[in-house]
């Protein structure tokens, strides 16, 4: 049987996306991937992003929605992670969502015992300029995992639950860089792998608002300070 998989959403005013990713996210379950929970937890928000979450909860037991208050994406993800029953977790950008076959991938790579964590290479729709970008950003977290220092992403990035429970989930008073940092714990405890062909789609929209050369700037620089400094930076504007 298929290991049961949970995909944890954090949201917050999302309401433009959310919608898209659950609707694609039932596609999946009905026609490629039956084991699967969605859990949404959404923190905060001042528009719609509940509501339309909840409608798809309403519909399916195993789509489940739960309002945080304001709270920082990691520890939206990790009340997610915490109230999720599956062995695998996948954490997921709320624009985002699998394109075919990948969470059939993801399940495939964790047959592997000593696997822990499964990242997923990104796609996106923009200018080729940022198209490169994305898959720029896909190739370093290829060639981080080869040389055995993962730099893994939450745009989606899957994790054995229990591998992630024992490293407490995502540091909580991180508010960029948590993910880099979640990888990079996990990677003592096991292999952390890149599936080519476990393909998603992600919005473009932080490149577009933000300016290419800003945001390139910006995780350049925030790189840096979390690797020498060991403390990434406070300051991130979400670009809505």
């Amino acid at each position: 049987m298929d290991k049961k998989i949970s995909i944890i959403i954090p949201a917050y005013n999302e309401e433009k996306y959310i919608g898209t990713t659950l609707s694609k996210l039932k596609e999946i379950k009905e026609k490629e991937y039956k084991n699967l929970e969605v859990i949404v937890a959404e923190n905060g928000s001042t528009d719609r992003t509940y509501e339309i979450a909840k409608q798809y909860a309403d519909a399916d037991r195993n789509f489940k929605v739960f309002h945080l208050g304001k709270a920082s994406a990691a520890i939206a993800t990790n009340f997610g992670a915490k109230n999720a029953t599956g062995e695998i977790l996948i954490l997921m950008d709320a624009d985002t969502f699998p394109l075919d076959r990948a969470i059939s991938e993801i399940a495939e790579k964790f047959e592997d015992n000593n696997i822990v964590s499964v990242c997923t290479y990104i796609k996106t729709n923009s200018s080729p300029v940022n198209n490169l970008l994305f898959s720029l950003s896909s190739e370093l977290a290829y060639l981080s995992s080869k040389i055995g220092v993962p730099l893994f992403y939450t745009i989606c990035v899957a994790y054995r639950k229990d591998i992630f429970e024992q490293l407490n989930g995502l540091k909580e008073n991180f508010v960029t860089a948590y993910d880099l940092d979640l990888s990079k714990r996990a990677s003592k405890f096991g292999k952390c792998v890149f599936a080519r062909k476990a393909n998603v789609f992600t919005s473009p929209r932080r490149v577009e608002k933000g300016g290419t050369a800003n945001i390139i700037m910006y995780h350049l620089k925030n790189f840096i300070k979390f690797s020498i400094y060991k403390k990434p930076s406070d300051d991130y504007e979400p670009y809505r």
